[in-house]
């Protein structure tokens, strides 16, 4: 019966369990469940760094804006994606890169944000960044973020 159910839990619960159960049958029980996390761990992490942020181009029609969403933690591991596909965007586009779904995000993705931000204009690139302030954050790069985010909008809101 508990198989089955993690079975029904899809493949994010079925396998660390398969692994626990296992590892627990041919080890002990510290081991095997030592196994099942790391194998949790590990599939906890490669999710997170294939998806750190959600940006369809095959659907994205040309004059619109260019919507860039978070995940919910943005770690250091997806900061090169994140600058790869900042940088990628042509000039004289409107970005939105929406934060409201994030709780956590890596400082270093977080200066990522502000160049990008300090960059635009020269590129004549709108850009919006919503929910930052509600996102954990350390140090006083996330303040610096803040207001150049508000400037930037600021900035913006004066464009015809």
């Amino acid at each position: 019966a508990q198989f089955q159910a993690m079975y029904r839990g899809g493949f994010t619960q079925f396998v660390p369990f398969v692994v626990t159960v296992l590892g627990v049958a041919f080890t002990d029980l510290l081991i095997g469940v030592g196994l099942g996390l790391a194998v949790a761990i590990v599939h906890i992490l490669w999710t997170n760094y294939n998806a750190p942020f959600h940006f369809d181009p095959d659907n994205h029609k040309p004059g619109e804006a260019v919507r860039v969403e978070l995940s919910e933690d943005v770690t250091f591991l997806n900061k090169a994606g994140i600058k790869r596909t900042l940088g990628e965007m042509p000039d004289g586009t409107h970005v939105i890169i929406d934060a409201r779904r994030s709780v956590h995000m890596h400082p270093d993705v977080r200066e990522i944000l502000q160049e990008f931000l300090e960059s635009a204009e020269g590129r004549n690139i709108r850009a919006e960044v919503h929910g930052l302030e509600g996102i954990a954050a350390r140090g006083s790069s996330a303040d610096r973020l803040t207001r150049s985010v508000h400037s930037a909008a600021k900035s913006n809101d004066d464009r015809p």
